[in-house]
């Protein structure tokens, strides 16, 4: 019984104990990410370089996983084989091509990081999130092919 008890007393004392309020997570700007990408140039060890370049990898990581899964599921409902999926999906799929813009194979993340970021310079990106200028950056660096 007392262990119910002090149990219960713990779990109120608990309860009452301020909280701080929950916070919506505000997406990245591209002005924020401009700040954090021009440190890349000139302090490449610095944390908002750091975070300028994950933030990047980032969202070319997702472009690639989103792209191989729309080859995925349309391969697999045109009956094609595990063995034509793996064919095909290595070999457009090695990269990047988001039917908007292609990396090629290998680029290295420096030069995309010194695209955008000049990409960013050169536009109005006040009241636009990051997403969608790195976006329209990889667009503009790497098209695709055809």
């Amino acid at each position: 019984m007392v262990k119910i008890l002090s149990s219960s007393v713990l779990l109120f004392a608990i309860l009452l104990l301020p909280h701080a309020p929950a916070q919506a997570i505000e997406p990245l700007q591209s002005t924020e990410l401009e700040s954090m990408c021009e440190a890349y140039q000139q302090q490449p060890s610095s944390t908002e370089a750091r975070l300028c370049i994950r933030y990047i990898k980032g969202f070319i990581d997702g472009a690639i996983a989103i792209d191989a899964n729309i080859a995925k599921r349309q391969i697999q409902s045109d009956g094609v084989t595990s063995r034509a999926m793996q064919t095909r999906t290595t070999a457009r799929y090695s990269t990047t091509s988001n039917s908007d813009f292609c990396l090629g194979s290998p680029v290295a993340i420096e030069d995309v990081v010194i695209n955008v970021v000049d990409w960013l310079a050169q536009h109005d990106i006040d009241n636009v999130l990051a997403w969608v200028s790195v976006h329209q950056a990889l667009k503009a660096s790497y098209p695709c092919p055809g």
